[in-house]
């Protein structure tokens, strides 16, 4: 994924910004948005963020991944928020890598995305033909993530879900329910009333690192 043809800036705790295509985007904004919300701290736990091109992206058809120890983020994006948004939802995936006792260890963030996808299967198995085994599996799934996106479609799913998951992509799987809830979280929208045991890890978890 990487080249040798590259503009570096620097983050924070001497995290490179790695350039290896022009991006869309004002940089310097990107930039500003990612010190402006995220703790000096969390940039210590990766040792890049590039922007450019990347097959692993392309091939999967997202706009950013966490992989080896860096951040990757597609460099066409239609504004700097929301490039920074996405790099802020994969340090949320940093976090679960790094700590996933502290995160899923006493079992309240599946148990509270466990019950949410069941009413949301009771919900919908009236309009629609759903597999409630799918809706079991806390874990991601390709063939249902698909099944959501293009069959059911995020602006239907979106009405759905309305006082069930906070947005469409947190309902894929339980990671995605932590890294979505994570960069609400950081850009500080509410969701307790949502997704109270959620919340309040996420809470608990950014507070445990900072006083180490």
């Amino acid at each position: 994924m990487i080249n040798n043809n590259n503009t570096i800036h620097y983050l924070k705790s001497g995290t490179e910004l790695i350039i290896q295509q022009t991006p869309t985007f004002d940089v310097r904004d990107f930039i500003q948005e990612l010190l402006e919300y995220l703790p000096e701290w969390i940039f210590s736990l990766i040792d890049s963020v590039y922007i450019g091109n990347f097959k692993d992206l392309n091939d999967r058809d997202v706009t950013a991944l966490y992989l080896d120890g860096a951040i990757f983020v597609s460099n066409e994006q239609p504004t700097a928020v929301e490039a920074a948004k996405d790099v802020i939802h994969e340090f949320g995936h940093v976090l679960e890598s790094q700590f996933p006792y502290e995160i899923y260890g006493d079992s309240e963030v599946k148990n509270e995305f466990f019950d949410k996808r069941l009413t949301l299967y009771y919900l919908m198995k009236t309009r629609y033909k759903c597999d409630l085994r799918a809706f079991r599996n806390v874990e991601f799934d390709e063939e249902f993530d698909q099944w959501l996106y293009s069959e059911i479609g995020y602006d239907t799913l979106n009405l759905l879900i309305q006082g069930i998951f906070f947005s469409p992509y947190s309902v894929t799987s339980v990671r995605e329910y932590w890294a979505a809830g994570f960069e609400k979280f950081i850009l500080g929208k509410k969701f307790d009333t949502i997704a109270p045991r959620l919340y309040n890890k996420i809470q608990d978890v950014l507070e445990s690192i900072t006083a180490q």
